[in-house]
């Protein structure tokens, strides 16, 4: 990992296991590049992943209470990264508005998703079925519902899968394009 890591990663290093320093470096680059482009966090297509990955980071970070906060890992990657690609540095502070917002939509759905998951649960306990890995699957990805809160809440927790973030990427992989160019005119045009 230590070639992943650099330098400007000490602090993390000394915080987290090399695996969770590696996904949060990772997931940060990643992010900088997306938010960079135009991509807004959402529940489709590309703004999908870019929520994805801030989530994932952000539940990282709050399984250490001296983390640093998600805010200063995207920054630190932003500043490496702007070395090679300046755009990446320009426009930090609406880069932050959209962190900022990501991240009190998740705390929002984080609120709402603890008495979710308890109906959810009773309402499948009185019709004689239990809470399966399909269950979490679904929470997650239509009501933002991360599987480590939604076991936590269950009276009879289940163990997540190990692929489960992989399923649900699989999920959005799958979608097509509403308005796909090729299909719409039946394929490029002809090059002169």
């Amino acid at each position: 990992y230590e070639a992943v890591f650099g330098h400007a990663y000490e602090e993390l290093r000394a915080t987290f296991p090399a695996p969770e320093t590696a996904i949060l470096i990772d997931h940060a680059r990643s992010v900088n590049f997306l938010l960079t482009d135009g991509v807004v966090p959402s529940n489709s297509k590309e703004g999908y992943y870019a929520r994805l990955l801030l989530r994932r980071m952000l539940r990282l970070l709050a399984k250490v209470p001296e983390a640093p906060g998600l805010l200063a890992v995207l920054d630190r990657a932003g500043r490496e990264i702007a070395l090679d690609y300046p755009e990446v540095g320009e426009h930090r502070e609406d880069f932050h508005r959209v962190v900022e917002a990501e991240m009190e939509r998740y705390d929002e759905a984080i609120g709402r998703a603890r008495a979710t998951v308890r109906r959810q649960e009773e309402r499948l306990e009185k019709s004689g079925a239990t809470v399966t890995e399909e269950d979490l699957i679904t929470w997650y990805d239509s009501l933002g519902i991360p599987p480590d809160v939604a076991v936590a809440e269950l009276k009879r927790p289940i163990p997540v899968p190990p692929d489960f973030y992989p399923r649900v990427a699989l999920l959005h992989e799958a979608e097509t394009p509403e308005t796909d160019y090729a299909e719409k005119t039946g394929g490029l045009p002809a090059v002169p």
